[in-house]
Order: C-alpha cells, then sequence, then structure tokens
C-alpha cells in the first residue's frame, strides 16, 4: 500500500489515472498505475485506489498466495 496525504483525485480523475489515456487518446495521468494494475491482475491480483479530493490517495496491491508467477 502507498498513501499520501495531498491534493487527492475526483472519480472521474481516479478513472483516468488507471486508464491512463483520456477520452481523446491522450495519455492523462502516465502509464505507472495502468502498467501496474495490468500486471498485477496478469497474476490473478487486483490494484485498488481510494481518494478523496483534499484528503489524498491510497492504492493498494493485493496478491493471491498461489499467483501464477509461482507455478
Amino acid at each position: 500500500m502507498v498513501s499520501d496525504n495531498g491534493q487527492g483525485m475526483s472519480v472521474s480523475e481516479q478513472a483516468a489515472a488507471l486508464d491512463g489515456f483520456d477520452k481523446n487518446g491522450k495519455d492523462a495521468k502516465g502509464l505507472g498505475l495502468p502498467l501496474a494494475r495490468q500486471l498485477v491482475e496478469a497474476h490473478g491480483g487486483r490494484l485498488t485506489l481510494e481518494s478523496s479530493p483534499g484528503k489524498g490517495t491510497r492504492v493498494s496491491l493485493h496478491l493471491p498466495r498461489n499467483s501464477v508467477a509461482q507455478k
């Protein structure tokens, strides 16, 4: 888990941050979170993002014990 107490994000900003691209196909927030999400999901896990404007953001990675990488 990684968290901060920064400016936080609205629901639409969170979706854009996890998507990596805005509606016009342009890079919105970078590729870090979308790439991390894809890698975690490829191993059977999930990435969650919780954020509120003015209250910061928390990103959590959840990986199963029996990951594909272990097989």
